[in-house]
């Protein structure tokens, strides 16, 4: 808890593979606070047949893959280009309690007592903004799901439960990263105690060259710039317990033993949901241009054509007209080429 009476919430990801947290609703406090407040349950489809088909060209994308590989900041860089819902579990516990909803309040209550977050609370709030009226209307990017410790519900289970969305999935993303890439990453994340940000060790151009310098890793996108140093600030950053080589060694055990399996054989059955698969990379902006040029490829092959994502080819002047014979060379351009051009994503910069 903060000096201001705020609390503070924190979610890790156990070494064996388990997602909890420190600081939130368990599900029988869950269970207790909908009886008393006659809340409405969040309930599935019992068939695919009462699902609706999205009424607008709008994405309604999840993105899968291996811990910190980057799902969340390629999600809310999606969201900004296409003005769609950021649905991340953690941000719908925090927005709650930063909007002191009824549901809010309890969650800040029950924070205090440090119970760890429970799956199927988490899945229930997850389940019921995605078939919310802005997700209808604006579309949604998922990431942080599934959940992992399937204890009472298996990752499977939580996949499949996608496919009964009122506002359905029209496409999955999943980022793929091998072991040894992945670890070199990871390992590279620290903490400073004194505020609880997060840097991740990049190596310094310029006169530190060949030096190990912290980044500042926002909660939000952004793009990355070189965070001035404070002073003592290498000297007190930590490595968390999941950064542990011996951690990450479970992690990736846990993936590719449990994980991994059951999003194989969920893709097997997503009844023509398009999968986009991606290589993870260390530069944010790179995977975010090789999701748009994997999305732009594809859309002409499958339901992705009918979504509003790179807008109507329009002709463009190609260049200046020539001052003699007056000719105009044009091309077509979508949308998306158009924003490229105008905002090109930029390699980090120092600021």
């Amino acid at each position: 808890m903060t000096t201001d009476g705020n609390v503070e919430m924190s979610t890790v990801l156990n070494a064996n593979g388990t997602l909890s947290s420190r600081s939130f609703l368990d599900l029988n406090n869950q269970m207790k606070y909908d009886e008393e407040n006659n809340s409405n349950t969040i309930t599935l489809p019992d068939s695919k047949e009462e699902t609706t088909q999205n009424t607008r060209n709008v994405p309604m994308f999840v993105i899968l893959g291996k811990p910190s590989v980057g799902k969340s900041k390629l999600a809310q860089r999606l969201c900004e280009v296409w003005r769609c819902e950021y649905v991340n579990a953690t941000k719908i516990i925090r927005d709650n309690i930063s909007m002191k909803t009824p549901l809010g309040l309890k969650l800040r209550d029950v924070m205090k007592n440090g119970f760890d977050l429970d799956d199927d609370t988490v899945f229930k709030l997850v389940i019921e903004k995605l078939n919310s009226d802005e997700c209808t209307e604006n579309g949604y990017i998922l990431d942080d799901f599934p959940t992992y410790s399937q204890k009472e519900r298996t990752i499977l289970n939580q996949l499949n439960a996608l496919l009964l969305l009122k506002n359905r999935v029209n496409c999955f993303i999943h980022i793929k990263v091998p072991d040894d890439k992945h670890r070199l990453w990871w390992e590279m994340k620290r903490i400073d105690p004194e505020t609880g940000d997060m840097y991740e060790l990049i190596g310094s151009p310029g006169e530190r060259r060949g030096q190990l310098i912290p980044f500042l890793i926002s909660q939000t996108y952004q793009p990355r710039k070189m965070a001035p140093v404070k002073v003592n600030l290498e000297d007190r950053l930590l490595i968390r317990h999941e950064e542990l080589s011996q951690c990450i060694d479970e992690h990736f055990r846990f993936h590719n033993q449990v994980v991994l399996p059951s999003f194989e054989t969920f893709f097997e059955n997503m009844d023509g949901i398009p999968l986009v698969t991606l290589e993870g990379c260390a530069e944010h902006s790179t995977l975010f241009e090789s999701t748009i040029m994997a999305l732009y490829e594809c859309s002409d092959k499958t339901i992705l054509g009918s979504l509003d994502l790179f807008g109507e080819f329009t002709e463009e002047d190609a260049n200046e007209p020539d001052k003699e014979t007056r000719t105009v060379n044009v091309q077509r351009k979508s949308k998306w080429q158009r924003l490229r051009e105008r905002c090109p994503c930029g390699t980090p910069t120092k600021g």
